[in-house]
């Protein structure tokens, strides 16, 4: 059986655009659907330094009052997408 190399999912970065991510662990303390969607959820996440409100495409895959209290990593300083 021959051995695959999986090849990357997008193009490397260099270290510095790496270094300005900030990223944190958080813990989310509500969700909610979004209405008149299927796939989002609307989760509070606290950081330990703020708390935000974050916007993905989970519903699908999780109910709001399962993940209640799950850690999960989050970039805060991610530019809103409108």
């Amino acid at each position: 059986m021959e051995q695959q190399t999986a090849k990357p999912a997008k193009d490397n970065i260099v270290y510095e655009d790496f270094a300005k991510m900030d990223i944190r662990i958080g813990t989310i303390i509500a969700a909610e659907k979004v209405a008149k969607t299927k796939k989002l959820l609307k989760l509070t996440i606290d950081t330990g330094i703020d708390q935000r409100t974050v916007v993905s495409g989970i519903a699908e895959y999780f109910e709001p009052e399962t993940i209640i209290g799950q850690q999960v990593t989050i970039l805060v300083n991610l530019a809103p997408k409108c």
